[in-house]
């Protein structure tokens, strides 16, 4: 002889309701993961694109600057890489006098161009770059 066991108002879910809500629960964070990843992605693009912009300024600037007898017409000679925030020249471009960009101490001459640091202070772009 079988017994059957009937529990009359049962309460809970099933195993395949819990399975379908976990399923629709895990495509929604999916769905919210995707659009903050891009939120990100465009917040940083933007950032990027404002600091491009006030560098670009600044070097124009620069360029067009009257220092009294003309215009500079130059670019700025690059920065050390060698020079840590708490340095007098940090962000200082490194100038001969002979108008030469000077070479060693974290500039280094690449044939046509010198690779060195933005000299933010020459551009005067110390506040946006300090990290302040």
């Amino acid at each position: 002889m079988k017994i059957t066991v009937q529990h009359k108002n049962s309460k809970g879910f099933t195993l395949l309701e819990s399975m379908i809500v976990l399923t629709i629960m895990g495509l929604v964070m999916a769905g919210v993961t995707l659009a903050f990843q891009s939120y990100r992605a465009e917040q940083t693009e933007t950032k990027l694109d404002k600091t491009y912009d006030s560098v670009r300024s600044a070097m124009n600037a620069f360029i067009l600057e009257d220092t009294g007898a003309a215009l500079r017409a130059r670019y700025p000679c690059p920065a050390p890489l060698t020079v840590g925030p708490d340095n007098m020249s940090f962000g200082v471009e490194q100038r001969n006098a002979d108008g030469t960009c000077i070479t060693g101490a974290g500039v280094f001459d690449a044939g046509n161009a010198y690779i060195g640091a933005l000299p933010t202070n020459t551009l005067e772009l110390a506040s946006e770059f300090s990290g302040t």
